[in-house]
């Protein structure tokens, strides 16, 4: 398969250095590791991505509706590794939010992935008018 590309290698970047450092702050018991397999079983992200970044390389059409799926894979990537960074600060607790613990950057990387280079208010604005037919400049706008 492709490896993602673009805000999916950011995304799939998160989740990989958040599963490194997941034993490490989950000494007694396994509920850090275990949520994040069943995330990353299910496919959210990682099936999702490699879908599209397949059809992307082999010149699949999907016409108009392009934009739609790319904006959207990038926001469920962005909404998927911010729960899985969040509970990950949960459990690192007082030590997450220092540079050394490397959780800092997840966090902040996970955060900033939700806002740019589309927040979910015009995520879904996008989605919606190109899946209605609408053109994504007609008024109006999200905000």
């Amino acid at each position: 398969m492709t490896p993602p590309t673009g805000s999916g290698i950011l995304s799939d970047e998160v989740l990989r250095r958040c599963r490194e450092r997941a034993p490490r702050y989950d000494r007694e018991n396994r509920f850090f590791q275990e949520d994040f397999d069943e995330l990353r079983q299910a496919g959210y992200l990682t099936i999702q991505l490699d879908r599209i970044a397949d059809d992307w390389t082999n010149g699949v059409d999907h016409g108009g509706a392009w934009p739609a799926k790319l904006v959207a894979a990038k926001y469920r990537a962005s909404e998927v590794v911010w729960k899985v960074v969040d509970m990950a600060l949960d459990l690192a607790g007082g030590y997450g939010i220092f540079v050394a613990s490397g959780i800092e950057r997840l966090f902040r990387d996970a955060r900033l992935s939700r806002i740019h280079p589309a927040n979910s208010a015009l995520t879904h604005e996008i989605v919606a008018k190109l899946t209605l037919g609408i053109d994504p400049d007609a008024q109006p706008r999200w905000g």
